[in-house]
């Protein structure tokens, strides 16, 4: 075959011995099909150089096999775990994923979500930083569905993560047996108004519930700057519990070492988990939000998945 010309799915057929339809079980791994035969077309597929023309085959179905993730940012190692879940699931039906980041901007955000609608993507899967639930609700109106993680999108979108209210309650109360005289709960993103940070008002929230049947004393560092300029004083037993792996790391910079000081870490981080395995945290599958985030944009069915979480009883606390 001349090997200037581009290999077409009738050539691959023409070339095996077989029908176009069982061409495309093999390359796409479904339906019935003899091993040894789909074991021949991938051979035949591979050694003429043979692409999938995914976008012709979108073309033909109406919509590519395409999905469209907006996230915050790939400094915070959350992100990169969830994108390999959804990634790889992706893959496993078929699909490509498209990634963008928001930086915290709500405009950058949607120009992101309008560069991924011009593109017909099958789905969206977004980590919000908008409060305007609207918007995502129109473009599920228009037939692109939207999954929310990390961030609450309302009711009317479906959502994946873990219960964060009830998560942050038990970190809390895991301090609390451990007879810590005061708590510090770590969480400057606290400060930052009128953005979408639902996950995080939820952890608080059930921060609050804790200490307030406690009776221990507490206090919310709720700015960087309050972070930066703490000061723990050196006759008590105090705790940091921080609300995100963000703070944790800045932490046990300064923290670690001092006895009177005990520190639990939130999410988990595979850095962390490495440098520090015997810190106390709240652990959850990252990868398998990803995962389920895709099944659920794919699958349909509208209701929200819940991730569970565990505590870490590690030496820090």
């Amino acid at each position: 075959m001349n090997s200037t010309k581009r290999v077409t799915v009738k050539d691959l057929a023409r070339l095996c011995g077989v029908s176009t339809g069982t061409i495309d079980r093999a390359l796409n791994n479904r339906g019935r099909i003899d091993p040894e035969t789909k074991a021949k077309i991938l051979e035949t597929a591979d050694r003429c150089g043979f692409v999938k023309n995914q976008y012709a085959r979108a073309l033909s179905s109406g919509r590519p096999n395409l999905i469209g993730v907006v996230i915050l940012n790939l400094k915070n190692e959350y992100f990169p775990a969830v994108l390999t879940g959804i990634d790889a699931e992706a893959h496993k039906r078929g699909y490509s994923t498209l990634f963008s980041a928001s930086g915290y901007s709500a405009d950058e955000e949607r120009d992101c979500i309008r560069r991924m609608l011009s593109m017909n993507v099958a789905g969206i899967i977004v980590c919000s930083v908008q409060n305007d639930v609207s918007y995502y609700e129109q473009i599920r109106d228009a037939g692109t569905p939207v999954v929310a993680v990390s961030n609450l999108l309302g009711e009317q979108i479906p959502y994946v993560g873990i219960d964060d209210r009830s998560a942050m309650r038990d970190a809390a109360a895991h301090i609390l047996s451990r007879g810590y005289e005061k708590i510090y709960y770590v969480a400057p993103v606290l400060s930052k108004k009128g953005q979408n940070i639902a996950a995080q008002a939820l952890r608080y929230e059930g921060f609050l519930t804790a200490m307030e049947q406690s009776g221990v004393e507490y206090e919310v560092i709720d700015t960087n700057d309050k972070l930066q300029s703490l000061t723990i004083p050196s006759n008590k037993r105090c705790a940091l519990l921080c609300s995100s792996d963000v703070y944790t790391q800045r932490c046990i910079a300064k923290y670690r070492g001092c006895d009177n000081v005990g520190l639990m870490g939130f999410d988990n981080v595979e850095s962390l988990r490495v440098l520090f395995p015997d810190l106390t945290t709240v652990a959850y599958d990252m990868g398998l939000i990803g995962e389920e985030a895709v099944s659920l944009l794919l699958d349909g069915g509208g209701s929200d998945k819940i991730v569970p979480y565990r505590i870490i009883e590690g030496k820090t606390i």
